[in-house]
């Protein structure tokens, strides 16, 4: 396997993933390609963070 295979495998041995300041910044094609590929690899729990600016 390579280094991609490798990371997405452990992933499935985490049991939760969290991500913080989710999607911050725009993601290009690649980069959401693998984030879908993280996500589903990873089933059993995901929470995602993110902190938005309050407009009054």
């Amino acid at each position: 396997m390579g280094v991609f295979e490798d990371a997405i495998e452990g992933y499935r041995r985490i049991r939760l993933l969290i991500l913080d300041e989710w999607l911050l910044f725009p993601l290009n094609t690649t980069e959401a390609r693998d984030l879908l590929e993280i996500v589903e690899a990873e089933a059993r729990g995901i929470v995602h963070h993110l902190q938005l600016p309050v407009h009054s």
